[in-house]
């Protein structure tokens, strides 16, 4: 069987340590329109970190007397220190969507997806996985109030809180749960016009809020842009030795705990 020998090496930035991680066989009969979605976060109960790799793929079913396409995924976890992989419970049945592309937020000791729904467009699920005992719930989402449909969602992370860039084809919005897996903690931070960014939708990714509150880092068409909320001004800065449009971006947090 094939193994997935692109995984990427863990790195511990302060110390410069690298871990590489063990191979991972791909699901079994598959070959082909494979992706993979690969998280990180920290196990309380283990006091350990752990890589999470969700393997999905579509394939063509054959449904209540209909051909359709379905996603299908395989999910299993490595704790950083051991050399093996291991099989934990796929993402549930009722979920028919796979994740984006980016990796899962970690939020209070959950890796937590934006999944958009395979057979209802602008449907989208916020599913969480407790790295402690391996299961799965829905997050419940803010409520929108929109006045048109909400065309795409991704997740982020600001303050230790879960945070939703809510799309629509005019504007996005910011939302932060200030309670994790608490509904009526969801507060909305801002509102965006795309005017002010680029003048077009296009999915935008939200890097940090600065602690002033009036200043938001976004990772928009391979740029970093940064919305002034007070006064509606936008910034693309300069970043010395990269061309525009040329890189993407992460937000790196410091920790005191070594993996």
């Amino acid at each position: 069987m094939p193994s997935l020998d692109y995984l990427p090496d863990v790195l511990n930035p302060f110390p410069r340590k690298f871990e590489i991680l063990q191979s991972l066989d791909y699901p079994p009969d598959v070959s082909t329109n494979i992706t993979y979605n690969i998280s990180i976060g920290y196990d309380c109960f283990t006091c350990n970190y752990k890589v999470v790799v969700v393997s999905c793929y579509q394939f063509l079913g054959f449904i209540e007397k209909n051909y359709k396409i379905c996603c299908k995924t395989q999910v299993r976890a490595h704790t950083l220190g051991t050399n093996f992989w291991k099989r934990i419970p796929d993402f549930p049945s009722e979920i028919t969507g796979l994740p984006e592309e980016c990796p899962g937020k970690f939020v209070s000791g959950t890796i937590n997806w934006a999944i958009e729904d395979q057979e209802k467009y602008y449907l989208w699920v916020i599913l969480s996985l407790d790295l402690g005992n391996e299961s799965y719930q829905v997050i419940p989402h803010p409520e929108y109030g929109l006045d048109e449909p909400l065309v795409y969602l991704n997740l982020s992370v600001s303050k230790d809180c879960l945070c939703v860039v809510a799309h629509t084809n005019s504007f996005l919005d910011i939302w932060l749960m200030k309670v994790y897996g608490n509904k009526d903690s969801w507060t909305k931070l801002f509102t965006i016009p795309f005017e002010k960014l680029i003048g077009c939708p296009l999915p935008a990714s939200l890097l940090y809020i600065a602690e002033e509150g009036d200043l938001v880092f976004l990772d928009l068409f391979d740029n970093v842009y940064i919305y002034n909320y007070k006064n509606g001004n936008v910034k693309i800065p300069d970043i010395q030795g990269l061309p525009s449009n040329s890189f993407n971006s992460i937000v790196y947090f410091e920790s005191l705990i070594s993996p």
